[in-house]
């Protein structure tokens, strides 16, 4: 029988852009959001084990360490039970933006994105996934 939404240890998984879900080294694309500004990778999320009102924070680290994208949101999840996210709370994709970094400073660069929930009970899950600064959005 499937795990359900609420079943199991918490648990995160995070996909970048087109990406699979749990991968842990991809590309990070990135690119321009269409009413302009500050570049953004689009990622998605799917969590189980949690309350689904959540506190998300995601960092985006380059080599060094020092933060060069956030996103910091309220989300609120629902649980799917259907397809491939079957058993999983989904919300809607987050896009994580790189403060003060022009666009062509970011391209090649190898960088870490981080994301972490926290449900009004002040439990705490995390992921992360690692790669190469892609421009191609």
């Amino acid at each position: 029988m499937p795990l359900g939404c609420d079943d199991g240890p918490a648990d995160l998984e995070i996909r970048v852009h087109d990406g699979e879900f749990g991968s842990d080294n991809a590309a990070l694309p990135y690119g321009r959001p269409p009413q302009g500004g500050a570049a953004y990778t689009p990622i998605a999320l799917r969590m189980r084990g949690l309350v689904p009102e959540l506190e998300l924070e995601a960092t985006v680290t380059d080599e060094g360490g020092e933060p060069i994208g956030v996103a910091d949101v309220r989300q609120r999840l629902i649980c799917s039970n259907t397809g491939e996210q079957s058993g999983w709370y989904v919300g809607a994709e987050v896009h994580l933006r790189y403060l003060d970094q022009p666009y062509e400073a970011l391209e090649g660069q190898q960088a870490t994105l981080e994301v972490w929930l926290t449900d009004p009970e002040g439990q705490q899950v995390s992921a992360a996934v690692s790669g190469e600064l892609v421009w191609e959005l």
